[in-house]
């Protein structure tokens, strides 16, 4: 049984429990690694053990970052606002087929680094080489390695099920790092690699990540038009048009029996889709903005169109983005929606733990939970709103994270 001595109690302006309304001028209390009690002050039963005050600042859950691709962080902004989404992808392949292995670790610790910098304890990480399941397991992180699954051509499916079904035995999940598998996109992976791996994630109860509707050129050409996406893949040789879902509803049949699957960008595919309507999102705010998109689920959003209780946030990658900030996520949405401000909190957080199946360990400031905490400095003006204390403050100010019950140092 572990001693008092050993506990410690954070004091703070506010407390944003997450699944709890927040608590002014609130107590977190910690033992080794966990959460022990929350609450005022005078609440905290245990008053012996001793208080670090952090006054105009609040406590929240470390941050959820649901997407990224750590690997392309080298890559810095290989895209500009309205340059055709083909191209995008086009310098995507080239800068990966000319990374090394030394660059290729150099690259996804700096974007680990920037990671660990903005108060992000959990993160979801699609890769697709091996450097990303000891790194992750060797940084103070929380994480679900989505191990990416790419091939149209009936041949390459199979070679593509094969390597991927021989990976996942040979890289279990460990107490900070959990496996998952990300089929790529429909214009990447053929019907039969969707089915297999929703059969096996079903089966093996692993978390999905699926690109889905990231591009209106994606549905043309499963309808069989002219997309410019049919020239990209015949230039690369992979083009099966006999291997394409025929639709997004396709895909939603496919796993609709997997138990945590959800989709990233969706940003041709509306709120109320009935194939959908129940799904997890992933939306990547900032990087939607970078492609010139100007509907979507932002439109949506900021419309009051799009029920955000299933939808969480990530970064994706800094080819697409400026900086891997999920607090920056966080403001930018809340700049269009200030009504929403306590729905985008959970957004960044408990929502992001619970598509990533972390939400029983982290993702919420409850008793049990791992002691995963971000502390930051409150706005400058004093608000009655404590959500808009906390989403209007410098998102420059120095923040401190706590994981695991310690001060995380980088």
């Amino acid at each position: 049984m572990s001693s008092n001595s050993e506990r410690q109690t954070l004091s703070a302006r506010w407390v944003f429990p997450v699944d709890k309304l927040p608590i002014e001028n609130g107590c977190v209390q910690i033992e080794g690694e966990r959460i022990v009690a929350i609450g005022s002050k005078d609440s905290i039963k245990d008053q012996s053990a001793p208080t670090l005050y952090y006054d105009q600042h609040v406590i929240i859950p470390g941050l959820v970052n649901c997407h990224t691709h750590l690997d392309l962080s080298g890559s810095k902004l290989a895209i500009n606002p309205g340059d055709p989404f083909t191209q995008f992808l086009s310098k995507v392949i080239q800068f990966r087929r000319n990374l090394s292995p030394a660059q290729l670790e150099q690259d996804y610790k700096k974007g680990l680094q920037q990671i660990l910098q903005s108060g992000t304890t959990l993160v979801g990480d699609i890769h697709t080489a091996d450097i990303g399941y000891p790194l992750l397991n060797q940084t103070p992180i929380h994480s679900v390695l989505f191990r990416e699954a790419i091939g149209l051509p009936k041949e390459n499916a199979r070679n593509a099920w094969s390597k991927l079904a021989q990976w996942l035995k040979d890289h279990p999940s460990t107490d900070r790092c959990k496996i998952g598998i990300s089929p790529h996109a429909p214009y990447t992976v053929r019907a039969y690699l969707f089915r297999v791996i929703a059969s096996y994630a079903t089966i093996h109860q692993l978390p999905v990540a699926i690109h889905l509707a990231e591009s209106p050129d994606e549905e043309e050409l499963m309808l069989g038009g002219e997309s410019p996406l049919a020239a990209f893949l015949a230039n690369l040789g992979v083009l099966a048009e006999e291997g394409f879902v025929k639709s997004y509803a396709e895909i939603a049949q496919y796993y609709h029996h997997v138990k945590n699957v959800h989709y990233v960008h969706t940003n041709n595919l509306y709120s109320d889709d009935p194939n959908f309507k129940n799904a997890y999102r992933v939306i990547c705010p900032r990087t939607q903005r970078q492609f010139g998109y100007v509907g979507g689920p932002i439109e949506e959003i900021r419309r009051g169109r799009m029920p955000l209780k299933r939808v969480a946030l990530g970064t994706d990658s800094l080819a697409s983005n400026p900086d891997l900030d999920l607090f920056r996520e966080m403001q930018f949405l809340y700049q269009l929606r200030p009504d929403c401000a306590e729905e985008i909190l959970r957004m960044g957080t408990l929502t992001g733990a619970e598509i990533l199946q972390w939400h029983k360990q982290t993702g919420s400031i409850t008793p049990g939970k791992y002691a995963d905490l971000l502390i930051m400095p409150i706005s400058k003006r004093e608000y009655r709103s404590p959500y808009r204390s906390l989403l209007e403050a410098d998102d420059n100010a120095k923040r401190i994270t706590y994981y695991r019950g310690k001060i995380r140092t980088y």
